[in-house]
């Protein structure tokens, strides 16, 4: 149906094929077939337009006037259209919508709302919190935003750390329902993933404290391998058990602050996390490894104890042995869990 512009083209292919045929020449590329595969832009306007639905002409009288003619002015002496050429058949569709549409012609472009993969793109945002902020950008072929996706659907992922496919909203990763995700006007779908879980181990590896990702949108391929991977975060609070002698013994921890790998928290006996606390906590700690210090405060003492460990697969738990200033000066084990 774009129909009397491409039958004139094809009148002219036609002709062209048959007077070369005729006098035995060869084919060469001329202005005219430039014109054939590559309509200029009133011409564009024109199929817009019409598959629209919508007159050439607007208004009436004076403030009346002609979308192909305006397009015309605009593109000036040259076929080059707001900047675009001819020859780059969909930017220049979409420039010639654009300006269109600008004039209040509701016309679309066959760009539109068509992925552009490779102006597409994700990152991943270390928070220093433990978090990491997940950001796909979805570009159609006009250079605009994609909105109203669903990255439940829409979106997925496949891994090279621990080789699978694996979409969002699903317990393969944690924190990325429906309800997390917020969409920006400009294309972006942004997610917080849940704490740490780029700083758990993979069964069976030993240095998988990250992910490896190839990000699909609405099938393609939009980032590869993009290396997501946080700074351990070990505020929250933790029941331990320690043994003393042949005894084990209730305590609980709250790590209330991790900034650069140094912690400061408190310390207090029993299970019970609403407990007071005997003394407070300082120390260092990384992604596999903690050094803590406890000093009791609630008693006029110079008592301390010393806890040096790992921190689990998981990292929501940790064990070690620990000493203190007093009678326990042999190493006795420890270990506790983040609630």
């Amino acid at each position: 149906m774009r129909r009397n512009v491409f039958v004139v083209f094809g009148m002219i292919v036609a002709l062209a094929f048959s007077s070369m045929a005729a006098i035995g020449e060869e084919a060469l590329v001329t202005d005219a077939d430039l014109e054939v595969d590559y309509p200029a832009a009133p011409a564009v306007a024109g199929l817009l337009l019409e598959d629209a639905g919508i007159d050439n002409r607007y208004g009436s009288g004076r403030d009346g006037g002609n979308y192909i003619r305006d397009v015309a002015h605009t593109m000036g002496e040259t076929t080059d259209f707001l900047g675009v050429s001819k020859t780059d058949v969909v930017a220049y569709e979409c420039a010639v919508a654009s300006y269109l549409i600008d004039q209040g012609a509701a016309v679309t472009a066959s760009g539109t709302g068509v992925l552009d993969a490779a102006a597409s793109g994700a990152v991943a945002t270390d928070n220093a919190d433990g978090t990491t902020t997940l950001a796909i950008t979805a570009v159609d072929l006009c250079g605009d935003p994609i909105t109203g996706l669903n990255p439940l659907s829409d979106f997925y992922v496949t891994d090279s750390v621990i080789s699978g496919q694996f979409f969002f909203g699903t317990g393969s990763i944690p924190g990325s329902g429906a309800d997390k995700w917020t969409e920006n006007p400009d294309g972006t779908y942004t997610v917080t993933l849940d704490r740490n879980f780029f700083n758990a181990r993979p069964a069976g590896y030993d240095d998988g404290w990250y992910r490896v990702w190839d990000i699909y949108v609405e099938g393609e391929l939009v980032e590869k391998d993009l290396v997501l991977q946080t700074t351990y975060y070990a505020v929250g609070d933790w029941k331990m058990d320690l043994t003393a002698g042949s005894n084990i013994v209730p305590r609980f921890v709250i790590i209330d602050t991790h900034v650069e790998g140094g912690i400061e928290g408190f310390f207090g006996v029993g299970h019970d996390l609403e407990g007071n606390p005997t003394g407070t906590i300082s120390g260092t700690i990384d992604g596999q490894g903690i050094d803590m210090t406890y000093e009791r405060t609630d008693i006029d003492t110079d008592y301390e104890a010393y806890f040096v460990g790992t921190i689990a697969n998981d990292g929501n738990s940790m064990s070690g042995t620990w000493t203190d200033n007093g009678s326990n000066t042999s190493p006795q084990a420890w270990s506790m869990v983040r609630q």
